[in-house]
């Protein structure tokens, strides 16, 4: 009987460890960087072109890897919370377990991590506008195209480049209105007409006239000078809420 029960008891321990070694085993791989959070925004790390990941060895070791950079060694415990605790020298990075999905703190915002690596947003593509009531109305920024990288207009605002601008588009005539760092600046505006299925806007001073096209995705596309940082950017405009 004694021996009974000791098996019993043997079995009750080994069932209660057998979760946490299956889910200790079941982190163990390759982890993307597929989301960053910044204070309510959400972005794809892929659309600013920033690549990261860290693999993690059944033997509690385990290395980071970020584009352009060596890969940095560490350790890794499965603590008795179920938080994932990863060690870099003195400093350590906890992040909560779920189901296919890692979360934590990685200085500068919470970084959520998958077994798949994140793909870019495709540029939208500019379709020809049957008539200029494709554009009339009153448009907000959505996102800019730096070096090929889309990044949402609130974005901007997390990394510290507050710009926002509004696009106004009336019959034959339109108005770009930009806000840089708490400043409105002087307005963009002239008259309009539609060529080729895309608005010409006509500016004063401007040698070649602003193009604004419509997007597949519902959007309009325009490349504005931004006064201000003496340069211009690709920027995309959704309908105003």
């Amino acid at each position: 009987m004694r021996k009974m029960i000791s098996l019993l008891m043997a079995l009750m321990m080994l069932c209660a460890l057998l979760p946490v070694m299956a889910e200790g085993a079941d982190l163990t791989g390759t982890w993307y960087l597929n989301a960053l959070k910044v204070g309510e925004t959400e972005i794809n790390p892929a659309t600013m072109g920033l690549e990261m990941s860290f693999e993690l060895k059944d033997d509690g070791t385990g290395a980071v890897s970020m584009a352009g950079e060596d890969a940095q060694s560490f350790t890794w415990t499965l603590k008795e919370d179920g938080t994932l605790a990863i060690a870099q020298n003195e400093d350590e990075m906890v992040f909560t377990v779920s189901e296919g999905r890692l979360e934590g703190d990685i200085g500068g915002g919470i970084g959520v991590f998958t077994r798949e690596a994140p793909v870019a947003e495709a540029a939208p593509e500019h379709v020809a506008a049957e008539s200029e009531d494709a554009f009339i109305g009153v448009w907000t920024l959505s996102k800019v195209d730096m070096e090929g990288n889309l990044l949402p207009a609130d974005m901007l605002s997390a990394a510290g480049l507050e710009l926002s601008a509004t696009l106004t588009v009336e019959a034959g005539k339109a108005s770009v209105v930009l806000n840089f760092l708490g400043t409105e600046l002087p307005a963009i505006e002239g008259a309009t007409t539609l060529t080729d299925g895309a608005l010409a806007m006509t500016v004063e001073g401007l040698e070649d006239p602003i193009a604004i096209s419509l997007c597949d995705n519902g959007e309009l596309h325009a490349v504005i000078s931004i006064s201000a940082l003496n340069t211009s950017m690709p920027m995309y405009f959704a309908p105003a809420e």
